[in-house]
């Protein structure tokens, strides 16, 4: 049976508006096709609908449309559809990617979604669409990076229209064609001008600020010191708030993070022994840590350590759960802290984590 089936076409077509946020004039589509797939599996959905809108408005100023930069930007749309529990909406977009590239899959997109893109195929009954498109003056014509005539017959499903004169189109829109139905298609008068000249999209790796909070928990060694009238005391099971900021990078499926932080301890204080041998304490201990990692489906995972004054080297697991496209996660971390002197501590946090795009 056809995903199709049943499907609601409320919508004919598909309008992608410029959103200046997420791409210069005339974008290079490619590279907002590739932000938007890192956004779709990191569940940031708003950005990755920026990033996609920005690509189809860039195919309104580029060259034909490549098959394989297309295809992935219709598993990105069809992604988009399935995260809104629209799931005959996303098998449209997947027959439509799946017809240009059959092959191509992103992993990281998960086993449910892989199992409608694979389904997700032309009924050999079903009647095609008509697509005629008006306002066409002199110059080319492409529908899913094919250059044709009008009118074209097409499978039901998403396809994108480019209207172009020389080498760069002047017009893109993303069209819905219904099976054995008439799509006509309107060139805006004034569209064949002269096409925009391309300004390139810089390369650099998105950069996002980090803020966290939470409580740690890691189990050592308790000791009493009495300093003259004082006496200093760290508890065996350490319970700690968790405060830090720090800034992330990510370069293509990797992450990397830096961190600061502190961690005010409950019912005691973290002891040291100063230059003069005598003891010391502190009522919260100063973090700092790099955490790599890479992203599994919308989760990352990854390793973390640097230095927790005082005297200790955490070395630790970090997983972090998306819980909204809002930026927050959940962030549980364990591992073991190497303690200066003493036996080897093992620890436990979580935390609340935002992040900026």
């Amino acid at each position: 049976m056809s995903h199709l089936r049943g499907f609601s076409w409320s919508f004919v077509w598909i309008a992608f508006v410029t959103t200046p946020a997420y791409a210069q004039e005339c974008d290079n589509p490619a590279q907002n096709i590739a932000s938007a797939e890192a956004d779709v599996v990191n569940f940031y959905l708003a950005d990755a609908t920026g990033y996609a809108n920005a690509a189809v408005e860039g195919y309104g100023c580029s060259e034909v449309a490549s098959t394989p930069d297309l295809a992935r930007l219709m598993r990105v749309l069809a992604m988009l559809r399935l995260f809104n529990e629209d799931e005959d909406g996303a098998a449209v977009a997947f027959r439509t990617a799946r017809a240009l590239d059959a092959d191509g899959w992103n992993n990281d997109y998960g086993e449910k979604a892989q199992g409608i893109f694979t389904s997700a195929t032309v009924p050999k009954d079903e009647a095609p669409g008509i697509v005629t498109v008006k306002g066409l003056s002199d110059g080319w014509l492409a529908v899913d990076g094919d250059v044709q005539a009008s009118p074209v017959t097409l499978p039901a499903g998403l396809h994108l229209v480019q209207v172009g004169s020389g080498d760069l189109a002047f017009f893109a829109r993303i069209i819905v064609v219904e099976a054995g139905k008439n799509v006509a298609v309107d060139v805006p008068e004034g569209s064949d001008l002269q096409p925009k000249v391309r300004t390139p999209r810089g390369t650099a790796a998105p950069v996002w600020l980090h803020l966290a909070a939470g409580a740690v928990g890691t189990s050592g060694e308790g000791l009493t010191v009495k300093q003259g009238a004082n006496t200093l005391q760290e508890p065996a099971v350490k319970v700690a708030l968790l405060v830090e900021a720090g800034v992330g990078l990510a370069m293509e499926k990797l992450w990397f993070r830096g961190t600061f932080g502190l961690e005010p301890i409950f019912g005691g204080s973290y002891l040291y022994a100063s230059e003069s041998t005598d003891w010391s304490g502190t009522a919260a201990a100063v973090v700092s840590r790099f955490d790599v990692g890479t992203a599994l489906g919308g989760v990352k995972v990854g390793l973390a350590s640097g230095f927790s004054w005082p005297g200790r080297i955490p070395l630790l697991g970090v997983v972090a759960i998306p819980i909204g496209g809002n930026g927050m996660s959940v962030e549980p971390r364990a591992g073991v802290r190497l303690a200066t002197a003493r036996a080897v501590e093992p620890t436990v946090s979580v935390s609340l984590a935002w992040r900026t795009k």
